[in-house]
């Protein structure tokens, strides 16, 4: 682990260093994903504010923290993956019904707003 590889070569301070850049790490990325998913919700349905949602996100996913069997992870993980099919089947049955026709104006930006976010989301 990369625990290992900080005391090997530095001692107890590199496992200490290691640890706690891995935790700041960790803290943050789910900071982020807890800020997107209520950034996302609220432009779907704009009732609550957005700290209201980051709060309801995250005593949703306190139960998946407490996980401790890596069987009950795969099965996390199955479901997960048929959300994103699902999601997928969804987007392309959307757009079927919602095709451009012939003659309607259809607005694109190869750039948006929120492309630097995404950007920084995929790469954490």
């Amino acid at each position: 682990s990369f625990q290992d590889v900080g005391m090997r070569t530095f001692g107890v301070a590199g496992k200490l260093a290691v640890v706690l850049c891995m935790d700041i790490f960790m803290i943050g990325l789910c900071v982020i994903m807890l800020i997107l998913f209520a950034q996302n919700t609220m432009r779907l349905w704009p009732v609550l504010t957005q700290s209201w949602w980051v709060l309801i996100y995250a005593l949703l996913m306190i139960p998946f923290v407490w996980i401790r069997s890596m069987k009950l992870i795969g099965w996390l993980s199955s479901v997960g993956v048929l959300s994103i099919i699902a999601t997928c089947i969804v987007i392309i049955i959307a757009s079927a019904t919602n095709a451009v026709k012939e003659g309607d104006t259809l607005e694109y930006h190869l750039f948006n707003d929120q492309l630097g976010s995404a950007m920084a989301t995929l790469m954490t």
